[in-house]
Order: C-alpha cells, then structure tokens, then sequence
C-alpha cells in the first residue's frame, strides 16, 4: 500500500513536470527549501525523478534562505541530517536574508502586521542567487490547495481570480519558477512525509498566525469536510477556464 502511495505520488509530479515541460537535461534547478513539509517532499521527489527519469541529467541545488529577524528559529542544525541523506544527488547552500536596521520588513515584523514583504524579500534573495550561479529554474513546493487559496485570497482582497502559476517565466531574472506538486493535495503530501520520516521544523514566523492565508485555509478546510471533493473539483475547473502559466511561457511553447 505504502508503495501504491508513493508511486502515485511520484507519478503525478512526474505527469506534470513533463505537461509544462517544466524540467529538462542540463537543467540546474534550485529548491527553496523552507524546511517544512512540503518542501522536504518536492526535494525527495525530484532527487527520484533525477535519477530514475533523467538518468541525473539534470542539478539540484538545495537553498535555504535565513531571514535574520527578530524571533525566527536558526534551522541550520538540521542541515546536516538531511545533507547525509542527499549528499550524493544535491548540492546544499545557506543564504542570509540581511535587512536593514531601517526596513519596513523589521518594522511590520514586530508590529505584528504582515509576512507579505518578508517573504517579497526572501524570494529577492533566491532569485539574486539563482542569477548569480546562472540557475534555470526555481522550484518552490506549492501544492493544490495553496492554488486554490490564493485564488479566494485573491477574490476577497482584489477582486481578481490570479493564482500562482505552475510555470512562471521570470524575463527579469532570466529564471522561469516551476511548482511539480500542483497536482497533489497537503493531506497527500502530510502522509508521504510521515511516511520517508521527512520531519519538519515547525513554523517559527513571528506573525504566522495572523496571517490572512491561514483565515483562508481554515475556511477551505470546513468546505473540504462537508465537500471533500470541494478543492480538487474547484481545481480542475479553474484549470479550463484559466492557464496555469503566463503569457511568455505560452509564447515560447509557440515558437517551438
């Protein structure tokens, strides 16, 4: 059974890693690695997909970014646990997200208002470093229901329908943003986790539990219990209406 699981598993970011033809040979690719569930997962996923479906064509370069605020836990002493597991297949790096003293980040932070702009400035950080080794790609570990909340986050706050794309060419940076595991659900991604002993670092964000995203995700979740087709069903039919990915990643399947 456990098997089964993580075949399917493996299956359905394989499937959609090869419909957007989001990875290919020679590929160096980043992953955000936030050290939180999701992220563990996509990094074990794609170190299977590397070796047994690109004959490891392709890099894997493991990120971390440290925020360097006021009360978020130094996750670093866990990095070795998990560089014994990978080290043969990816390549571990930290990089410090250093704010200055004067920042609207540090100021929000303690204000506990928002982690919009701390997360804006992490990804900042990602990308200077993706530029900076020339990486193509960028992997972050969204999965199906953090489409869909940022869809009824997007609809309560901007009256807009946006979600994060599956495959986002990034012109600026010279990177395109890839996310694998859209076609997976959290509870799929919870139980493979318990499962390979992907144990997690809980969430040390000082203003984490005011976040808007989570106000969101509990009322997703009392629809899932009533309807629990709810968020894959919402899914497949935002998929028809809207693409999954931008307009320059259009254009460029075109000229091919």
């Amino acid at each position: 059974m456990a098997n089964t699981f993580n075949n399917k598993m493996l299956m359905d970011t394989l499937k959609w890693i090869q419909e957007y033809n989001m990875i290919e040979k020679w590929d160096k690719v980043l992953i955000w690695i936030s050290w939180w569930k999701d992220s563990l997962t996509l990094l074990d996923l794609l170190v299977k997909i590397k070796k047994y479906f690109y004959n490891d064509e392709f890099e894997i370069i493991a990120v971390h970014i440290k925020p360097m605020v006021p009360d978020f836990t130094d996750v670093s002493p866990w990095i070795l646990e998990y560089y014994e597991k990978y080290k043969d297949d990816i390549t571990w790096v930290i990089k410090e997200m250093n704010l200055p003293k004067e920042s609207k980040v540090l100021q929000w932070i303690e204000e506990m208002k928002t982690c919009q702009w701390c997360t804006y400035s992490r990804r900042v950080t990602l990308m200077k470093y993706a530029e900076e080794i020339w990486a193509t790609k960028i992997a972050y570990g969204h999965h199906m229901d953090d489409l869909v909340d940022t869809v009824f986050m997007n609809v309560m706050t901007w009256s807009n329908m946006n979600t994060m794309p599956a495959y986002n060419m990034m012109a600026r940076w010279n990177v395109a943003i890839i996310r694998p595991m859209v076609l997976i659900r959290e509870a799929d991604i919870m139980k493979y986790a318990m499962w390979k002993e992907l144990f997690p670092v809980p969430c040390s964000c000082p203003v984490s539990k005011w976040s808007f995203r989570n106000e969101v995700r509990d009322l997703l979740d009392k629809m899932d219990v009533e309807y629990p087709w709810f968020v894959k069903k919402f899914f497949e039919a935002y998929k028809k209406k809207l693409p999954l990915t931008d307009n320059i990643f259009e254009k460029i399947k075109n000229w091919k």
